[in-house]
């Protein structure tokens, strides 16, 4: 059984002209035992002149009356709990609906805090929004059993800051969320269900009370005397309103207090009250090892009259087997041992024979020289990239760019790829005189910066591709100078100054002494491999650039 008493007390305070809290009961309330249920509010207005007073007033109103239409005893947990949550959002409504109609925006929007406790049979309910709080307390401690929604409680929530460094932070207290702020679908309130199973205290206050700790200093020395009966809940209600004006004194005050008392209807059993089980009696014989095959079972014997317990002759004798002798256990593992050693000594004797002759090299297990200068890492990294390189398409347009890495030679644009291998035929042909193959020419070397136009795309073998391009425009200021293609020359960009170096073309053509810079308009091949790491894709082409390629055909 479940008995409750609740109080209620609310103070203006000695530095406040009005008083903007308010409590359901009203203040002064101490009713007399309850059973079934009981509900408690406690609300802290904000706004000031502004109309905080209205604010908590208004919502302590659309609570009550949001409450009592509830059919409260025939509700499941979850569905009050949801319930609840509407009474809230209700309440949020009807305040800021009074604040719209009166134009009120911003830090002149009246508001309030809300705290509610509503007790059903043997469950509490607690709901909260803003910052005042929730104390629940028992002989064995003090817990505050709500979370302030103010600016220091989020920084602690989020992970922040610690809770010291965030109460010494500009604007600790002001509120995240609280009534008649704004619109129910961005205030989330807080609904949490107890049980209370033993003797204790339930206190709702504002932060008038609450500030600097104050319960915590104060429940042991003022409520704790409540669940021992000395003190009566009035009493505690009006200390605690004294404690709040003299050692805060800057705010309004307002105590909700709910005393549960907790009775069984039937004395809880006590260990001499169980009823007695019957045990079979067993009888201790003499070691197994002296008796013979007949005497090694244990007979469930019949108490004697004297004896209380009696044992049910339905229950089967029990069978007591000899333990194994110490020999009999260490047998086997000295047997393993043995072997182990025996296999031991066979592998060393055979392991001379085993080895193979350092002066015999087997070819399948000669091993694959790996490419000089080319750490162990990249190695690995080669071996594992199974990527291949975007390859160019036909009718791509792609530009030198001045960001290809400095150990990359300059690209030369030739008059031909190299005479592509003859596959192998049944009938054997010869080969194609020097007349009819004409010699690889030099077109020019192309410049950092030119614009080129994808013709064509010819493959010698699977790894090696070459592609026709046009030159669509060279960098401002070019000129046909031309550039000796011996290795590693320093050549200079018109545009960039940048020296580069020609690369050789492989198969390596015969090319004259001096290297031309190519010229708009010009045509020639090049291996992809050589100009892929050099080139990057353009689409804008200028109106020189279309009509020297795209309006002209391969």
């Amino acid at each position: 059984m479940r008995q409750i008493r609740l109080a209620t007390l609310s103070d203006q305070g000695p530095t406040r002209q009005r008083n903007e809290d308010a409590c359901y009961p009203v203040s002064g309330t101490q009713s007399p035992l309850l059973e079934n249920q009981a509900l408690l509010i406690v609300c802290d207005g904000i706004g000031g002149h502004q109309g905080g007073d209205v604010a908590s007033h208004l919502a302590i109103a659309t609570l009550e009356q949001h409450v009592k239409s509830l059919q409260i005893d025939q509700l499941d947990s979850t569905t009050l709990s949801v319930e609840l949550e509407k009474a809230v959002c209700a309440a949020n409504d009807q305040i800021s609906q009074r604040n719209d109609s009166e134009h009120r925006f911003d830090r002149q929007r009246m508001g309030t805090t809300v705290v509610m406790a509503l007790a059903r049979r043997h469950e509490l309910y607690i709901t909260h929004v803003g910052d005042s709080r929730a104390y629940w307390m028992t002989r064995w401690g003090c817990h505050q059993i709500t979370l302030d929604d103010d600016v220091a409680s989020r920084e602690v929530r989020l992970g922040y800051s610690f809770h010291r460094q965030a109460l010494h932070q500009p604007s600790s207290g002001s509120l995240v969320q609280a009534l008649g702020m704004g619109a129910s679908t961005l205030l989330y309130p807080s609904v949490q269900r107890f049980i209370p199973d033993d003797d204790c205290v339930l206190l709702l206050c504002s932060d008038g009370l609450s500030d600097n700790d104050r319960v915590e200093e104060h429940w042991e020395s003022k409520i704790l005397p409540l669940l021992d009966g000395t003190i009566d809940l009035a009493t505690v209600a009006q200390q605690l309103v004294d404690i709040g004006n003299q050692q805060n004194g800057y705010d309004n005050v307002t105590v909700g207090l709910i005393h549960y008392q907790v009775k069984t209807t039937e004395p809880i059993p006590v260990l001499t009250d169980l009823p007695q089980i019957d045990l079979p009696a067993t009888r201790l014989t003499a070691p197994v090892a002296s008796l013979s095959d007949e005497e090694k079972q244990t007979e469930l014997i019949a108490p004697s009259s004297a004896d209380p317990i009696t044992a049910p002759p339905s229950l089967p004798t029990t069978q007591l087997s000899a333990p194994p002798s110490t020999k009999a256990r260490f047998m086997p593992f000295l047997i393993g041992i043995g072997l182990l050693c025996g296999v031991g000594g066979l592998l060393v004797a055979l392991l001379p024979t085993l080895q193979p002759d350092p002066t015999t090299v087997r070819p399948d297990l000669t091993p694959t020289p790996s490419p000089t200068n080319v750490s162990p890492s990249e190695n690995l990294t080669d071996s594992l990239d199974t990527t291949e390189p975007l390859a160019l398409q036909v009718g791509n347009f792609v530009q030198l760019s001045q960001s290809a890495p400095p150990d990359n030679a300059a690209p030369i644009l030739v008059s031909r790829p190299p005479q592509q291998a003859p596959s192998p035929a049944p009938t054997a042909q010869a080969p194609p005189s020097p007349a009819e193959t004409p010699p690889v020419q030099t077109v020019g070397l192309i410049p950092i910066g030119t614009v080129l136009e994808v013709l064509e795309k010819r493959s010698l073998t699977q790894q090696e591709s070459w592609v026709n391009l046009r030159v669509c425009s060279t960098p401002t200021g070019d000129s046909p100078e031309a550039v000796s293609p011996s290795p590693s020359p320093p050549l200079l960009s018109p545009s960039a100054g940048a020296a580069v170096t020609a690369p050789p073309i492989s198969p390596s053509p015969v090319l004259p002494s001096p290297v031309p810079l190519v010229q708009a308009g010009k045509m020639g091949w090049i291996q992809e491999a050589k100009l892929l790491n050099q080139v990057t894709p353009t689409t804008a082409l200028t109106l020189e650039q279309q009509q020297v390629c795209s309006n002209q055909s391969p």
